[in-house]
């Protein structure tokens, strides 16, 4: 059984030890890129949270770890998507994109990856779920641990909560508009942010991100299972969604007035589409 250790985000790097199992420890930063459009109405105001959290797996269970390439193939990416796919469908929402695999999601996840730095990239639009380990473990092992700890987050949301705080990576996961995944693994002689050797990096992208302040990662209760335009496959919606023309927030129109469609186009252009005439 993995321990799991935790720290409240201001206490910024885990101090958890390493002991000769799988410590799984999280790390959460202040956000970063949030857009304050609504300087008035604070209770109702939507933001977006920043990709804020990454994942630590730690462990050596020989006293020298030996650097090995990463197994990465059809194989892996099948084990991912299934994953996922899997514990979308469990939560048991309404209206829940089933994940495609994406290729240049995989690309942008390997030149991150490769890149051996274990803090996120940040770019607007894209989710991310990072990871590591310095276990010397099967590629398949290392990616279940992985994925399973970042669902276990859950055990630390509430629904209400008002924003992902300690469970991004399981909100990320599970986020409804979420469309595609594409991710890749590297082991990094050294990986810079965490000052460990022969570490194995995990990263998975996502387009559209989740967490969104003030909204929830999937309703239960909805007029229909999925969205206009698409179609139901084993629990997931399946297909393009015809998103309707309306404004999913109270302060759209006063945003789309100080050029957030422009500014923060990615949650406007889905939650904002009204205010910011992208209906057909």
């Amino acid at each position: 059984m993995a321990n799991i250790c935790r720290k409240k985000p201001t206490t910024g790097v885990n101090g958890c030890p390493l002991k000769n199992t799988l410590d799984i420890s999280t790390k959460q930063r202040k956000p970063r890129n949030c857009h304050k459009r609504d300087t008035t109405q604070t209770s109702n105001k939507t933001t977006m949270l920043s990709k804020s959290t990454v994942l630590v797996l730690v462990a050596c269970a020989i006293s020298v770890c030996v650097a090995i390439p990463s197994d990465w193939d059809q194989s892996a990416r099948d084990q991912i998507l299934d994953i996922h796919n899997d514990f979308r469908r469990k939560e048991g929402g309404c209206q829940v994109n089933k994940l495609e695999y994406d290729m240049e999601l995989e690309a942008q996840a390997k030149k991150w990856a490769q890149g051996c730095v274990f803090d996120h990239e940040m770019i607007k639009g894209r989710g991310e779920n990072l990871a590591y380990s310095t276990y010397v473990k099967p590629e398949a092992e290392l990616i279940n641990r992985a994925s399973q700890a970042w669902f276990d987050e859950k055990n630390d949301y509430t629904v209400g909560q008002g924003g992902c705080q300690m469970s991004c990576h399981y909100t990320q996961m599970v986020w409804h508009d979420t469309q595609k995944i594409g991710c890749y693994s590297n082991r990094c002689p050294f990986l810079g942010g965490s000052n460990t050797r022969n570490s194995w990096y995990f990263v998975c992208f996502y387009t559209p991100m989740g967490n969104w302040v003030g909204q929830e990662p999937y309703k239960t209760s909805c007029d229909t299972p999925c969205k206009n335009g698409q179609h139901e496959e084993n629990g997931l919606c399946a297909g393009e969604a015809i998103i309707p023309c309306v404004n999913d927030n109270v302060s759209c129109d006063g945003w789309a007035k100080r050029g957030e469609c422009t500014k923060s186009a990615d949650y406007m252009n889905m939650y904002c589409r009204k205010a910011c005439n992208k209906c057909s």
